[in-house]
């Protein structure tokens, strides 16, 4: 395991392609063409594979931190894209789950709060593929570190409530928006006031496109 770590290691930092545009909102990457996109797919994440996966996902992490310093939100959308590789919804998904949990919670201090924010806006886009359970579960432990969560997974809603025929969502998640109210001490009917710059920054986020590159 230890060659074939290192060999796709090597890989990696020889073919991964990422190449963000600010002045068009667009990301253009290969990941979906990558070999190890398929290693994340198809593996059983048992003990032996998750060291070796977690090796590989810091060495993906390292080329987006160095291709889109500067800009959280390209970082954010990055992630994203990983994720969703991850998180595929099989009967591995609880192996999957746990280990991507892991790998974020235990991140380094200054790329956690991102990898937090991408999972989140993740589950939230995806209410239809996740069971929300895993999204609550998520904010909690979160919260529990002092990293509220809850906020941006408010806000991210509050903003994709916005879109056509998608107002169900104020409802569906209502009691995350409750929670942040009470919490901040703001009448409930006031949560878009109090999270305007967080929806600000999310209608920005979203406007981002992740695009596949050969």
């Amino acid at each position: 395991m230890d060659s074939v770590e290192k060999t796709i290691k090597k890989y990696i930092e020889k073919n991964f392609k990422l190449v963000n545009d600010t002045r068009t909102d667009c990301i253009q990457s290969n990941w979906d063409n990558l070999i190890v996109k398929d290693s994340f797919e198809q593996a059983d994440y048992i003990a032996e594979e998750r060291q070796t996966l977690s090796c590989w996902l810091h060495t993906v992490e390292k080329i987006i931190q160095s291709k889109c310093a500067g800009n959280d939100n390209f970082i954010i959308a990055m992630y994203q894209t990983i994720y969703s590789t991850v998180l595929l919804h099989d009967e591995k998904f609880p192996k999957r789950w746990r280990f991507l949990l892991e790998n974020i919670l235990s991140s380094a201090d200054n790329i956690r709060l991102n990898k937090m924010k991408a999972l989140t806006y993740l589950l939230v886009e995806n209410v239809d593929i996740y069971d929300e359970t895993y999204l609550y579960e998520f904010l909690q432990k979160c919260y529990k570190e002092n990293n509220d969560m809850y906020i941006w997974a408010a806000a991210y809603n509050i903003a994709r409530s916005k879109d056509a025929n998608e107002i169900w969502r104020r409802i569906y998640f209502r009691n995350i928006c409750e929670k942040v109210a009470i919490k901040n001490g703001c009448p409930k009917d006031m949560i878009d006031e109090l999270l305007k710059d967080e929806i600000i920054e999310i209608e920005a986020y979203r406007k981002i496109k992740v695009q596949e590159v050969a």
